[in-house]
């Protein structure tokens, strides 16, 4: 199993998300570090993979409205692929504005 630890504390653009999943996923030197390039690769990945998130709040300050794309990219590909899982590692960062969208996935 490859797992990515996204830290809202470390990542402040979206070009280091990129980074740092395609290096702690082990992307193909041909991931285009774009979200529609993060879909096709995470719905073509065949083994597990799990998507660790702390720290949203600083996520969401740091990334904007890419924040909102990443979590619907991950989503899509987690509802297209049974191998992807998206997991929030809780700390006193977790806003409310996010309770929503964890609480949907069950």
């Amino acid at each position: 199993m490859r797992t990515a630890t996204i830290d809202g504390h470390e990542i402040r653009t979206t070009a280091r998300l990129h980074a740092q999943l395609a290096g702690q996923l082990a992307f193909p030197d041909y991931y285009g570090a774009n979200f529609d390039a993060l879909y096709d690769v995470l719905t073509t990945i065949a083994e597990p993979v799990v998507i660790e998130l702390s720290h949203i709040s600083g996520l969401k300050k740091y990334l904007g409205e890419d924040f909102e794309r990443f979590l619907r990219v991950v989503e899509d590909a987690e509802s297209d692929n049974d191998n992807v899982q998206l997991v929030w590692i809780g700390g006193p960062s977790y806003s409310h504005t996010y309770q929503h969208f964890f609480r949907k996935r069950g």
